[in-house]
């Protein structure tokens, strides 16, 4: 649940133009999120997951109300009340506790946030859905009420978008939707898919559409600039330095071609084979979430990454250090439920059928 990067996707990414050209490129970007798609499902399938909302709440309701013990509790404990009465396989338990957990010491969710989901699991809606729902809801400038406006549509999409369908829907497609046509015109004027897809996640802020930000990068612009303008981060000075060293736009040149308008083809080959360490479109964005994650400053990790450092060993370190402080608080605690090997092999079981 939690979002990981995945290189088998990035590379995928790169692959894709050269495997299929532009069209198969559309169809790509059409299936993982960025274009708009008409997956809207007719109104007779709605019923399907309400009924199973109001079954779980039904099932929460009468557990809590036969245990005393629960009376006057935490919305925490009675959230963890509701998933123990709905959630069979101790590995899907646990891990809901640990995403829960995450948001509030990652990313710093205050008690009304933290209670809101609660609220949403405790009223039987299906909590696996609910943190995917909130970690889509972290890179949105949006109030965390829009986490069950977009889940009251999860009827009305299928398909791996539809959290962004609904989102879409919720907004008024404010941030922007590109449309097939949309996509292919901008790869062939040399936008990248990674391009589109860091511009679709970049959006969600309600600073800039997605539009807005790609005509930057036809005008130019690096990620890191256009990240800047986003976040209101000062990034004077540095992005000069990063632009003469590093490759940031993520089409192949140096960064400089962008700044050097006079250099030739020749300068911008050589200063692309002096590039070491990349700041690309995905490492502006695993800033933005350092930042928010260690709570130190934006421009600190533009440094790093213009020293060499590895964003992405950064954000991994500091990931698995807040991971080890939260599995071991939950297992002190008691939280954690105890995993047999039946456990796990049916999970794994499920998981296998899953993706067949």
């Amino acid at each position: 649940m939690k979002d990981k990067k995945n290189l088998g996707i990035i590379i995928a990414i790169v692959l894709v133009i050269g495997i299929f050209g532009t069209a198969g490129a559309t169809e790509w970007l059409k299936n993982t999120g960025g274009i708009e798609s008409n997956n809207a499902v007719e109104e007779f399938e709605i019923s399907e997951y309400e009924t199973e909302d109001m079954e779980r709440r039904e099932l929460i309701e009468s557990v809590l109300n036969a245990d005393d013990n629960l009376a006057g509790a935490s919305k925490y404990d009675l959230m963890l009340a509701a998933l123990n009465a709905t959630i069979d396989n101790p590995i899907d338990f646990n891990n809901i506790v640990y995403n829960y957990e995450y948001l509030k010491v990652a990313y710093k969710l205050n008690d009304a946030q933290l209670d809101y989901i609660a609220d949403l699991i405790i009223g039987g809606k299906e909590a696996i859905t609910v943190m995917d729902l909130c970690y889509f809801w972290l890179d949105t400038n949006e109030d965390i009420s829009i986490v069950g406006d977009m889940y009251g549509l999860r009827s009305r999409y299928r398909g791996g978008t539809w959290i962004e369908n609904a989102f879409n829907k919720v907004t008024g497609d404010k941030c922007g939707v590109l449309t097939e046509e949309d996509v292919e015109q901008y790869l062939s004027e040399g936008i990248m898919v990674q391009d589109i897809m860091t511009a679709n996640k970049l959006c969600r802020r309600g600073v800039m559409t997605i539009q807005e930000i790609l005509e930057m990068r036809m005008n130019n612009k690096t990620f890191v600039e256009i990240t800047a303008v986003i976040d209101g981060v000062s990034v004077d000075g540095l992005v000069g330095d990063a632009a003469q060293t590093f490759a940031i736009n993520g089409r192949g040149q140096s960064a400089s071609a962008y700044t050097l308008n006079n250099q030739n083809a020749a300068d911008m080959e050589s200063n692309v084979e002096e590039i070491t360490e990349p700041i690309d479109s995905e490492d502006v964005t695993e800033i933005r979430t350092l930042a928010q994650i260690s709570g130190d400053s934006a421009e600190e990790y533009y440094q790093k990454a213009v020293e060499g450092e590895s964003i992405r060993e950064i954000l991994e370190t500091e990931e698995e250090s807040i991971s080890d402080e939260i599995n071991t608080d939950m297992r002190n605690r008691g939280i954690y439920k105890t995993v047999t090997k039946e456990d796990r092999r049916a999970y794994e079981e499920r998981e296998e059928m899953s993706h067949e």
